[in-house]
């Protein structure tokens, strides 16, 4: 009787194996098709911003204050990046007078994910250290708060602050 209650066990825990990586495999393939509605979303604000700025008005407060809750999501942050990634080759002036308008969003972000778990802070100062790359953005008002992330016990987190 032991051998049986044993073979059973074992054919409960592979038929469990099987349903896990069904769901799992599920779920991936709608992390796809989800991340690309939000880079649709996204890109659409951006572009109605871009064409503001096109016209010589600044960015909208209301976008400002939108990506401020938006982005503070790892998800839609990783969407933000994407796009911002895509679309800067297409008219790089405008879109680094984008990304110095919405620094205030920027300095808001890195005190959220500042208290978020290593793997979101690493993004976030991976993200950041794209951000910055043409030295557009002035690091004083953002490195009291980098030093926090370089004390992360996270080398991923440290290296992309650094």
């Amino acid at each position: 009787m032991k051998v049986e209650f044993m073979i059973y066990i074992y054919g409960a825990v592979c038929a469990s194996m099987i349903v896990f990586n069904i769901v799992y495999n599920l779920l991936l393939k709608g992390s796809k098709s989800r991340m690309q509605k939000r880079c649709l979303k996204i890109k659409r604000k951006i572009d109605a911003q871009i064409s503001r700025l096109a016209a010589g008005k600044k960015v909208e407060e209301s976008h400002l204050e939108e990506l401020r809750h938006k982005l503070s999501h790892i998800n839609h942050l990783m969407a933000f990046h994407q796009v911002l990634q895509e679309d800067m080759e297409q008219n790089p002036a405008l879109y680094r007078e984008y990304r110095h308008q919405i620094r205030p969003v920027v300095i808001y972000m890195a005190a959220i994910y500042r208290d978020k778990e290593n793997m979101q802070a690493g993004y976030f100062a991976y993200f950041l250290s794209c951000y910055t790359a043409d030295k557009q953005m002035a690091m004083d008002s953002l490195q009291d708060i980098l030093q926090d992330y370089v004390q992360k016990n996270n080398l991923y987190c440290r290296f992309n602050a650094l």
